[in-house]
């Protein structure tokens, strides 16, 4: 097993005792595609990573783990590079489910979802994706989770209450948007992919930075404690 792979696993055992507050948090994402237009709901996935991208840290911080992780004989741009895969990993489940339920969804009432507003809103909802977890996971690196936990997320709860107030109006008009973006597809999608891959890269960057730092003052802490 690489290190890269044994650090995701890491990340995937220190969450998986959480199992079932993410899956109330996860169905909590479907009753927003089920209240209202139900491809505004895929936004839900970019939501959900962001929170679970968190619960690593969460965590660590609850039981000292990062004793464990300067520990371990992995590289920590590595340990890095493993929270966003994660995150990125469960973007991509969570969009998946939600795209599956509000294509359901739409089969049982009058709102039915076209395949352009699928994938505006999925091009949307990676944007989305990359900007949340591309802002709270240099926060977490750089003071810690329970320090930078109200910062971190501000913008998910500003988010999801300007997603369900949208719901709950039912004025969001996804053929309107749709129809500007249909013109050039191509182009739409590859510059939202592209700004939300670059948005990724330059915050993974700026987390290796802070966590070099910030390890580096835990240490020197240490060393004058001692």
């Amino acid at each position: 097993m690489s290190a890269a792979a044994a650090a995701l696993r890491l990340d995937v055992m220190t969450v998986r005792p959480y199992t079932r507050q993410l899956l109330m948090v996860l169905g909590a994402m479907g009753v927003l595609v089920v209240i209202g237009p139900p491809a505004v709901g895929l936004m839900a996935g970019a939501v959900f990573a962001a929170v679970v991208a968190a619960y690593p840290f969460a965590v660590e911080d609850k039981n000292d783990l990062g004793t464990l992780h300067a520990s371990l004989p992995v590289q920590r741009g590595t340990l890095v590079l493993a929270r966003y895969v994660l995150s990125l990993l469960t973007y991509l489940v969570a969009t998946v489910a939600a795209t599956v339920l509000a294509v359901a969804w739409s089969t049982t009432g009058d709102a039915v979802v076209t395949a352009g507003e699928l994938g505006l809103v999925a091009t949307a909802g990676f944007v989305t994706y990359a900007l949340l977890v591309g802002i709270q996971l240099p926060v977490y690196y750089a003071v810690g989770y329970t320090r930078g936990r109200l910062l971190g997320y501000v913008p998910i709860m500003l988010l999801s209450a300007g997603g369900a107030a949208l719901g709950a109006s039912g004025e969001v008009d996804l053929g309107g948007l749709v129809e500007p973006a249909e013109r050039h597809p191509g182009l739409v999608v590859g510059l939202a992919v592209l700004g939300g891959a670059t948005a990724l890269v330059l915050s993974a960057l700026a987390s290796w930075r802070l966590d070099r730092r910030r390890t580096a003052r835990v240490s020197a802490g240490a060393r004058q404690a001692g």
